[in-house]
């Protein structure tokens, strides 16, 4: 085996380099007797906050993503630590660095990883040892070290809780933000740290991990189905989703859905809706379908905007003369602006006039030439199936105002590196104000901030329930107290996958013919 580990990182990780994310430390996970089992490479972008971790390992012919195989359960983090210091208090926060940054100290501290890799971890190299956790400061933080202690507790372990509540930090703060506002800290400054103690089970759980530990509330509960409002649609809409769910035998809501969506994208750009004084906003819909993969979501939608591919494909073809000329008139004033950057340069050097224009003329006449820089024409592109929430708020700022996420992967959205814990919030925020049609401000370190101002946008999505689930457990609160959920039509009806006899399709789509 010839290819370093270094090496072999940059192998897997040249995609997101080439996006502008930046490596990080890369982890490795070792047995108890030191000997490495695996990596976890880290990348993260400066600009966005998006994180990037792939695990990593050897094969026998080298390196390839991916764990080995556990039988029972994900190693630690740090188990040669854990078994050279039997005596040692054991420390645990959620993710690698931040154990790092207490091991540092001295201290023996571990993870399983990130927020909800608790239940796949092998807990049992810390049976009957004293733990401390140290969660960070928001939701899933705290759902984790819950997780953590109710394993540990049953485990025999003594296990206590740094007490968020009297540190001072800030929403999703962490060991390593405390340690940065108390860089003289030592290990035993860490030891003394208020904590809070469970005296027996989950029902007894410290504050610093939730203030009372109820049983769960399941996040899916079993109800009976409510028939769909067909009723409710006009005629013409009502008519073309029978004809289709007929042909289809996809589930009614589904089908409604992709009316619906298909309506809201064409209808969004040209009224809004004033429901009283003052009130007054979009008419774009969010719309939520919760389905297996199978349903037939992207056929239901291909019936419905073949109008509006048919809108996009027209307009790009006639905006090709346009483009042309845009591209050649930009290319020429990047060149005249070079030429006279040039001379600005020429001129301060030599502190002599350049073609008979002294430094001032030519700043002036650059100032000028700026106003007159040509702008990108507007070429209508109105469906995006997978873009992710920064991408689309670019493309409605940059290429045209009115748009629609419209996917059957709605892990595109709800399991997107922008729904991280960094950046989570923000993109909750953005899609919320492009709901209400409000004006979002895109701040950019290494490149041009801009503003979407005056867009609308429709978001059509079908998404599995473990996906829906795992969003909800990541987000804690946010998807609910920001408003997110609040915002779409929800369905979640029964599959109709195994029963659905094949039918001719109709001689003439009438009905769907007159929806488009």
């Amino acid at each position: 085996m010839t290819e370093s580990l270094q090496d072999a990182v940059k192998r897997f990780a040249a995609e997101v380099i080439s996006k502008g994310y930046e490596l990080q430390p890369v982890h490795p996970y070792e047995d108890s007797s030191g000997t490495i089992i695996y990596w976890r490479i880290r990348a993260k972008h400066p600009e966005t906050g998006e994180k990037w971790i792939r695990p990593m390992h050897l094969n026998g012919n080298g390196y390839e993503l991916g764990e080995p195989k556990f039988a029972d359960g994900k190693p630690l983090y740090g188990l040669h630590l854990i078994a050279g210091n039997p005596d040692a208090d054991v420390w645990i926060t959620e993710g690698e660095q931040k154990a790092d940054a207490l091991n540092k100290l001295g201290l023996t501290a571990t993870t399983s990883g990130g927020a909800t890799s608790a239940s796949a971890a092998d807990w049992t190299p810390l049976k009957g040892r004293t733990v401390r956790i140290w969660p960070d400061n928001d939701e899933p933080g705290k759902g984790y070290a819950g997780e953590v202690a109710k394993i540990l507790i049953d485990m025999g372990c003594t296990v206590s809780c740094v007490d968020l509540s009297k540190l001072g930090l800030g929403i999703a703060e962490d060991v390593v933000d405390w340690l940065k506002t108390h860089p003289e800290a030592h290990g035993s400054d860490v030891e003394a740290l208020p904590t809070q103690t469970p005296s027996s089970g989950p029902e007894n759980a410290p504050t610093g991990v939730t203030d009372n530990w109820p049983e769960p509330q399941p996040l899916m509960v079993k109800v009976a189905p409510e028939p769909y409002p067909l009723d409710a649609l006009p005629d013409t809409i009502r008519a073309a989703v029978i004809e289709v769910q007929g042909f289809t035998k996809a589930p009614i809501p589904m089908v409604a859905s992709s009316a619906l969506a298909a309506l809201s994208l064409a209808i969004q750009a040209h009224a809004d809706v004033k429901r009283a004084d003052k009130l007054h906003g979009p008419v774009g819909l969010f719309l939520l379908t919760i389905a297996d993969s199978g349903e037939r979501k992207s056929t239901c939608d291909g019936f419905f905007t073949k109008a509006i591919h048919d809108f996009e494909e027209a307009q790009a073809e006639a905006g090709k003369p346009i483009l042309n000329d845009y591209h050649a008139a930009n290319a020429a004033w990047e060149a005249e602006r070079d030429g006279i950057i040039a001379a600005i340069k020429q001129a301060g050097k030599t502190a002599k006039p350049v073609s008979g224009k002294d430094i001032k003329t030519l700043r002036a006449e650059l100032a000028d030439h700026q106003r007159h820089q040509p702008q990108t024409p507007r070429i209508p592109r109105l469906l995006y199936a997978d873009a992710t929430p920064e991408a689309l708020a670019y493309g409605l700022a940059h290429y045209y105002p009115s748009g629609g996420i419209v996917s059957a992967e709605g892990g595109i959205v709800f399991g997107s590196h922008g729904m991280g814990k960094d950046s989570i919030m923000r993109n909750l925020s953005m899609l919320n104000q492009l709901w209400d049609g409000n004006s979002v401000k895109i701040d950019r370190r290494t490149s041009a901030s801009y503003t979407v101002k005056g867009a609308r946008l429709t978001v059509a999505l079908q998404v599995q329930e473990p996906t829906l689930r795992e969003f909800l457990k990541q987000s804690g609160a946010l998807a609910r107290g920001t408003g997110f959920l609040a915002r779409f039509l929800v369905a979640y009806p029964e599959s109709t996958q195994g029963f659905r006899p094949f039918t001719e399709a109709p001689a003439n789509w009438t009905h769907l013919a007159a929806f488009n």
